[in-house]
């Protein structure tokens, strides 16, 4: 579903009903790139062309199979998405690995040239040749929108306004650590609290937040993620129930498109029966 709500006194503008159908479709489209990174498709088979996914199926299935907190969130620069990234605090031992994090150090380590001359250098001792440069710097993120499946938490929040983000879009709301409105109003004058009857003038390094996209998918996936058998839920629940709950995030996707969602089948599983030899029945003697 898409937000309707203008914005309020956090700050966090959502999408108004005169936007045009395309340009909504646009945002939808780069949100469900962002969950697209932590759902699992192998389970259902659903047209890659609807969800756009190409190398990300691998990504989502590690961020559900270790234990990720599944928020996904991708960096769109002019129309095209250059980093992609998932949370990986578990996998790192890391607790600041978040998904934007993540997305932006990929930006920031991606080489303007893969030649392998380029790219190696026995000399160095990491490997890696010193005439390597980076395809991108760090200005480059002035000019990028960021998609995330949950709102920032404070910490994400203020490292996107140091980096000077240009806008961020998000689809659940984070009412625990959330750093653009459900906390803190780290986007707005860098999270300061206005006195009664105050109106917080602009700064230069806030950025503008739109939350709400897809929430209702994004709630989805945490609540997957919180009930499916890993031993950290506070229930578990069957194979049955956790394919369910996954068919429901992707009918919810898809249910704007009209498109054709064909389920592949659950094969059955069988019992290994072991077969024993009938010893045969010895001839009766005559008398």
């Amino acid at each position: 579903m898409d937000p309707q709500t203008t914005e309020g006194k956090t700050g966090v503008s959502r999408a108004r009903e005169d936007m045009s159908a395309e340009e909504r479709a646009v945002h939808i489209n780069f949100m469900r790139e962002a969950i697209a990174m932590v759902t699992l498709l192998p389970l259902l088979n659903v047209p890659q062309n609807i969800l756009s996914l190409t190398h990300t199926l691998q990504q989502g299935e590690l961020a559900l199979q270790t234990d990720e907190t599944p928020v996904g969130c991708v960096f769109v620069h002019e129309g095209v998405i250059i980093g992609r990234g998932t949370n990986a605090t578990n996998r790192t031992l890391n607790g600041t690995r978040h998904a934007e994090f993540e997305a932006i150090n990929e930006i920031l380590t991606t080489p303007a040239s893969t030649s392998s001359e380029d790219l190696t250098n026995a000399e160095s001792p990491e490997g890696v040749s010193d005439r390597c440069e980076m395809k991108y710097t760090p200005a480059i993120l002035k000019e990028c929108d960021l998609y995330v499946t949950v709102e920032p938490c404070i910490m994400c929040a203020s490292l996107l306004r140091q980096f000077g983000i240009r806008k961020v879009y998000f689809g659940a709301s984070n009412e625990k650590f959330g750093g653009t409105g459900g906390v803190l109003n780290i986007h707005r004058a860098n999270g300061r609290v206005p006195k009664e009857g105050e109106v917080l003038e602009r700064h230069k390094d806030d950025y503008e937040v739109s939350g709400g996209w897809l929430r209702e998918e994004a709630i989805l996936l945490l609540r997957r993620f919180y009930v499916q058998e890993n031993g950290k839920g506070w229930y578990s629940v069957s194979p049955f129930e956790s394919r369910c709950l996954c068919l429901i995030v992707y009918l919810c996707m898809l249910v704007e498109t009209g498109a054709d969602v064909q389920i592949a089948p659950v094969p059955k599983k069988r019992k290994d029966r072991t077969v024993k030899e009938v010893e045969p029945l010895e001839e009766a003697t005559q008398s």
